[in-house]
């Protein structure tokens, strides 16, 4: 099969570069994805169109970043990351403090993102169904977000 590399396919507006080189540390990959956590959470409702996928792409970047799941292209890892990236930058095409405006763009570049990866991101689905974790719940958990960034009771 013929793969298009999603990485070099991504909207120009992507930080690419930048992606590449965060995905080179897992640990500033695994503090991406609980920004991107921290800023759904605050942004649920007006993410609510794209939220199951924002979601899958944070646990697939944090589950990366542990090596709890390593079977996925280079390339579908920096194209997720690039996507985060823009999503966690207040001052991206639209601006975020322009309340849910700000968002739209990053909508878009999420669903465009998830379109170009939707077969890696399936993938990572099924993964998750067959390997759970208590501590990071799949797609179908009451609260997702909470997983990739949990709080300690002691």
């Amino acid at each position: 099969m013929n793969r298009v590399d999603p990485s070099r396919q991504a909207p120009a507006l992507l930080p690419v570069k930048q992606a590449e080189a965060i995905v080179r540390d897992r640990e500033r990959t695994a503090g991406l994805a609980a920004r991107a956590a921290q800023k759904a959470e605050k942004n649920k409702r007006a993410l609510r169109k794209v939220w199951d996928d924002l979601l899958t792409l944070i646990r697939l970047i944090a589950a990366w970043a542990r090596r709890d799941y390593t079977h996925v292209p280079w390339s579908t890892i920096v194209a997720d990351v690039a996507a985060l990236i823009y999503f966690v930058n207040p001052f991206d095409l639209i601006p975020d403090f322009l309340n849910v405006f700000g968002l739209i763009d990053d909508a878009a570049v999420l669903g465009l993102v998830v379109s170009a990866i939707s077969e890696d991101l399936s993938r990572f689905r099924g993964w998750e169904r067959e390997h759970p974790r208590s501590d990071f719940p799949p797609a179908d958990s009451v609260d997702p977000v909470e997983s990739v960034n949990p709080t300690k009771t002691e």
